[in-house]
């Protein structure tokens, strides 16, 4: 006999949910990704980013100098999240991103682990 608290879930359905509440949180308009991009080129020098451990050490240091020196477009700062590790200090820009990315289907680097959402 079950308890009426006690309910029957799946890691699947716990997926599902978790993915419906990540998107609605991205797609908010009180978190405006381009805003956050913004803030986040305006102080980018402000943290000490981490390359992943499959990124392109040549590109990951040119876009660096780029960041650095305030040259960085939002889709090289994209290109840069990619290449990012969620280790040490960052941006909550990288969240934002990994998110989205994670959303629609794509491999993203956390705790040093490629991780991809199943479809659901």
């Amino acid at each position: 006999m079950k308890e009426n608290n006690q309910m029957a879930s799946s890691p699947e359905i716990a997926l599902g949910a978790l993915a419906l509440l990540l998107g609605d949180l991205l797609n908010s308009v009180l978190l405006d990704g381009a805003t956050e991009a913004r803030d986040c080129l305006d102080c980018f020098e402000d943290y000490d980013w981490v390359m992943n451990p499959n990124g392109d050490r040549v590109l990951f240091d040119e876009l660096l100098k780029k960041g650095l020196d305030g040259d960085m477009s939002i889709t090289e700062l994209d290109q840069f999240m990619g290449m990012l590790s969620a280790e040490g200090n960052y941006h909550h820009y990288l969240s934002i991103y990994q998110g989205r990315q994670a959303l629609a289907g794509h491999p993203v680097m956390i705790n040093g682990r490629e991780i991809i959402l199943p479809k659901i």
